[in-house]
């Protein structure tokens, strides 16, 4: 149905507005992000489907920032312990506010976790390169990829080469090696 798909279409996109209100240095980070995965799934073939669930989840990775403290997530300054462990819940908030809606189960999932690690280091729930589909590990890399090369409030964005570098040094640690080449490919 044609109108119940422009409703899914402009309730996502209203609700990734919603968190760029919240922060203004995200404004157009969920948008980029989404179009790299879009590039990205489309270069390993991925089915319409899983396009289309990473291309929402893209759009809707950082909602749970909504839930985050403005002085935490605006902070110009490094984190404290607590104060990293607060916007840590920004996964799990996100995947909350997502999972009562039954056709964004699979979007809820990549939104809990798009802060998970290649070495399992990452959070909430440490799972390794492993246990993590690949829409999964090019959410990651696109999220990383735009948030480098974007300011932030606490640091400037970094220049391309910069970027490259770094997903290159962090390749097999925090990002999937095949999906950090790929994506370098194409930039």
């Amino acid at each position: 149905n044609k109108d119940m798909e422009r409703t899914y279409i402009e309730t996502i996109s209203a609700l990734a507005l919603a968190v760029e209100a919240k922060d203004s240095y995200s404004r157009g980070h969920a948008k980029r992000v989404s179009a790299h995965v879009v590039t990205l799934a489309k270069e390993f073939s991925l089915d319409k489907e899983t396009i289309s669930i990473l291309q929402d989840a893209a759009l809707l990775h950082d909602i749970g920032k909504i839930g985050i403290k403005d002085e935490i997530l605006l902070k110009t300054s490094s984190l404290t312990a607590e104060e990293k462990s607060q916007m840590h819940r920004h996964a799990i908030i996100g995947e909350n506010i997502l999972k009562p809606i039954h056709s964004l189960a699979k979007v809820a999932y990549l939104v809990r976790h798009h802060q998970e690690q290649e070495n399992g280091k990452g959070y909430p729930d440490g799972l390794t390169g492993e246990e993590m589909p690949l829409a999964l590990k090019i959410l990651i890399v696109a999220d990383a990829y735009d948030a480098m090369t974007s300011d932030r409030p606490y640091r400037k964005a970094m220049t391309k080469r910069e970027t490259k570098k770094e997903l290159l040094k962090y390749s097999g640690i925090y990002f999937n090696p095949k999906v950090v080449q790929v994506s370098l490919a194409l930039v």
